[in-house]
């Protein structure tokens, strides 16, 4: 069974620039929409692409523009601050 759909990307990183991967976005998000999958965006660099994301209904995102890779370590302290 399949729980998450990850969109890869390479997707990602051309939606400002090719109209062929937005249609792309926006189909599998329109099939994912319609099979109640959750969706999420990887690789998320620019504030163009969150838009053009967050228009097209996604809600989940990854990406430098969110946060940098972090050791384990400092993920746990900073879970451990927020709550």
């Amino acid at each position: 069974p399949i729980d998450w759909v990850k969109i890869d990307r390479s997707f990602i990183s051309a939606l400002e620039s090719d109209a062929g991967s937005r249609e792309v976005v926006s189909a599998l998000f329109g099939l994912c929409q319609a099979m109640r999958l959750p969706v999420v965006a990887e690789g998320v660099e620019t504030e163009g692409q969150r838009e053009i994301l967050k228009s097209l209904g996604c809600r989940e995102m990854q990406g430098f523009l969110l946060g940098r890779p972090a050791p384990a370590s400092e993920i746990q302290a900073l879970a451990s601050a927020v709550s």
